[in-house]
């Protein structure tokens, strides 16, 4: 009868067939031991992920600390752009006119620490926060945060080329954030936060692919940084505007201060 045929072992996922023939029953007894190893195979592997993320989780919850407490000081290559010398009359006069000026977009995740990021370099005539690259026209905050309607936190920046080159704008960028973390920054997660660059014309993008090509060289990860046309871009609301400078932060051209991310 089945029920004589069927054993149950404390521990076993399956009933161990119990039939009577020595060929048959090695057959079987294999075949539920390759079952358990597969199972058991698959929970470490599961377990292995689980440690993974957590432990990257644990990471990401002390840099972004850490940041807070002592804010990220610039890289070499961007300290330089930074704190580049040049003539404070000179960029002056060009800051006070419309020509002579260009546009650069880029998102990098919160656009607090970014704004300032560029604040600082010299030849950059003006700054601002907003939100671009979706399909809702003139986004809150709150329903950008939502994730539905397609925007990135972004920071135009209107700076003369004479001053500051876009390739070395591309050099702050890359300084300022993790471009081979898809839709991130440490701990803020959505698209709002995707890593991306906006560009205003052929040059441009010209340009930045070849910055994209140089920067993969330097990381192990491949690189996630959208490129794509500037489309439309809406101003976020007042009190996002220079935040971390109304915080008490220092703007100054050339500063390299570290930032604390979070004002």
């Amino acid at each position: 009868m089945l029920r004589d045929c069927l054993e149950f072992r404390p521990g076993c996922f399956f009933p161990l067939l119990i039939v009577r023939g020595r060929n048959f029953m090695r057959h079987v007894s294999l075949s539920v031991f390759l079952v358990h190893y597969v199972i058991a195979s698959i929970s470490a592997s599961w377990a292995g992920q689980i440690a993974e993320k957590a432990g990257e989780f644990l990471e990401n919850s002390l840099q972004m600390g850490q940041g807070m407490a002592t804010g990220k000081p610039f890289g070499e290559s961007a300290a330089k752009v930074v704190s580049k010398v040049f003539s404070t009359e000179s960029a002056n006069v060009k800051a006070s006119c419309s020509w002579g000026q260009e546009v650069a977009t880029f998102a990098a995740g919160c656009f607090w620490s970014v704004e300032l990021s560029f604040q600082r370099v010299p030849g950059v005539a003006s700054t601002r926060v907003g939100y671009t690259g979706g399909s809702v026209p003139h986004p809150s905050y709150k329903e950008v945060c939502t994730g539905r309607t397609g925007h990135a936190e972004a920071v135009e920046i209107k700076f003369d080329p004479s001053i500051v080159t876009y390739p070395e704008l591309l050099t702050v960028l890359w300084d300022r954030h993790d471009p081979t973390q898809k839709d991130r920054q440490g701990n803020d997660r959505g698209t709002q936060y995707r890593s991306a660059i906006f560009y205003h014309s052929p040059e441009q993008k010209s340009q930045a692919e070849a910055a994209i090509k140089q920067e993969q060289k330097r990381r192990s990860m491949p690189i996630v940084t959208q490129l794509v046309p500037a489309t439309t871009f809406y101003e976020a609301e007042t009190y996002h505007q220079q935040y971390l400078e109304k915080g008490g932060q220092c703007a100054r051209k050339g500063d390299l201060t570290p930032i604390r991310c979070y004002g």
